[in-house]
């Protein structure tokens, strides 16, 4: 009988223990060797000892850490899609491969990995078990891999039969959503496929051979794993059609857009927002007055924020069911749990502020930092008694003002005053920030340089999203060129 993999039978009783029940699943998780975490948004909600000697990081450090954070930088993106997918069961039900992770020491290790879709807490989560593979590891693995296709092969009646076992198989050591076994018929120069799967495409009947990856393998006699780098490589061999370049070529000079974009977009914040540059049916006088901080229009309202702005945020007294908020230093105002993947609030919301569409927030300790944002997501929702909420009066244009206080000019303001507070070293709490001063001007040259701003928002959004569907069919050609969907001469 062939023996199996380290760590395989292990695999399947920690599973077993965590459907019997929370105790039984701690009992076996913290004696194995193998190294058990449990995913739930982006982060860890668990991690048994053999984890913690895995990656070096102790047990604080990984509940704190997003899991992907382990991986190199070029795989953090691919394994944080890949995590979430296994959560919500959008990928392969139980998923086995091999990764490198970076230990906290700055070393990389080669571990294989086999994940799950479980419900933890009454929420989507991802079992996930890994061990360190060493040579021997990794040729127990492939023996049983071998001796088990052998058994196969024996028992297949049909190869109709052979070929969903091989497959089988092969998923269990790595991902395999798309799996072909291709024929070539030397006599009629044909290549066939009596054995194809794959998530969005059915195969030709029969091809030609040409320039393509299947006929790569098939004119060597080689296996290849074949990542972008080295397909790059072929193409500049000759080996296979250059294809991929012209892709390639597109993305930089979008991403080159995005970032001319995003410095114009801050150039013309800073003149617009400041009255460097002015629409010249709103200029009533070109003359300027000097500040601090620089210089304004003479024609623009100097005021103090609480000459345009309330106090608000009731503590939600009631224990309201509301959405909760968190505030970013760029994106203002956000879905907590959607941005960080987990609860990382209070259950209990009483103390928490109630904020309402149209009002802004501040972290009153880390205002200087940036983190102040315009509620526009929901009609209500609850942000933590560590920020201070206000409102606007009429006189204010929302979309003007929140792009104006998110200025680096105004950090700058907020950082001046947060070190002079006399309330609480650190903090800048309402009385203080109402005594900010902002130059204004009308509401209607107000209202058009929001207009010019979000326009420069929805360019740069927009090249965001075309250059992210160009590498979403990069992917997509990637695969059909490995499994001859498409051909190339």
């Amino acid at each position: 009988m062939p023996k199996a993999p380290v760590g395989s039978y292990v695999r399947q009783n920690v599973e077993v223990a965590l459907n019997e029940g929370g105790t039984n699943f701690r009992l076996l998780a913290e004696m194995t060797p193998l190294s058990v975490f449990i995913l739930q948004g982006t982060g860890f909600v668990y991690v048994n000892p053999a984890a913690v000697r895995l990656t070096g990081y102790s047990s604080a450090e990984l509940l704190k850490s997003k899991f992907y954070s382990l991986f190199p930088v070029e795989s953090k993106k691919i394994m944080r899609k890949w995590g979430l997918q296994v959560q919500h069961a959008e990928t392969l039900l139980s998923v086995h491969g091999e990764f490198n992770f970076i230990a906290k020491n700055g070393e990389e290790i080669r571990i294989d990995v086999s994940a799950a879709t479980i419900e933890y807490e009454g929420k989507p989560a991802a079992l996930v078990t890994a061990l360190e593979l060493n040579e021997q590891r990794r040729e127990e693995i492939l023996q049983d891999v071998v001796n088990r296709i052998a058994q196969a092969a024996d028992g297949a009646k049909t190869l109709d039969d052979l070929f969903p076992a091989l497959h089988a198989i092969i998923a269990e050591v790595m991902v395999a959503k798309n799996f072909y076994i291709a024929l070539f018929d030397r006599q009629e120069e044909l290549i066939t496929y009596p054995y194809y799967v794959d998530e969005y495409d059915q195969p030709a009947k029969q091809v030609k051979p040409e320039k393509g990856l299947t006929e790569f393998v098939l004119r060597t006699g080689k296996s290849l794993l074949c990542d972008a780098n080295l397909h790059r490589v072929l193409e500049e061999q000759g080996e296979i059609a250059q294809v991929l370049s012209a892709w390639e070529t597109i993305a930089d000079l979008l991403a080159a857009q995005i970032v001319v974009c995003g410095e114009h977009k801050r150039g013309l914040m800073q003149q617009l927002l400041t009255g460097q540059t002015r629409f010249k049916e709103f200029v009533k006088s070109g003359k300027k007055v000097k500040t601090r901080y620089g210089d304004f229009p003479e024609d623009w309202s100097q005021v103090h924020m609480g000459d345009i702005a309330d106090e608000r945020g009731k503590k939600n007294h009631g224990g309201k069911k509301l959405p909760v908020l968190s505030c970013t230093k760029y994106r203002g105002l956000v879905n907590s749990l959607e941005y960080f993947g987990k609860r990382i609030f209070s259950e209990d919301t009483s103390t928490y502020r109630i904020v309402q569409r149209g009002d802004f927030a501040y972290a009153t300790n880390h205002v200087e930092e940036g983190s102040i944002g315009y509620q526009n997501l929901h009609d209500a929702a609850l942000i933590s008694p560590m920020y201070t909420v206000f409102r606007t009066r009429a006189g204010v244009d929302q979309e003007f003002f929140f792009k104006l206080i998110k200025t680096e000019l105004y950090r700058h303001i907020f950082e001046v005053n947060t070190s002079g507070s006399i309330a609480r070293r650190g903090a800048l709490r309402w009385d203080e920030f109402a005594l900010i001063k902002v130059f204004l001007p009308g509401v209607p040259e107000q209202k058009r340089i929001a207009a010019v701003l979000n326009t420069g928002d929805r360019e740069i959004e927009l090249l965001q999203k075309q250059l992210e569907a160009l590498k979403e069919q990069k992917r997509g050609l990637m695969q059909k060129l490995l499994t001859g969907k498409i051909r190339v001469k």
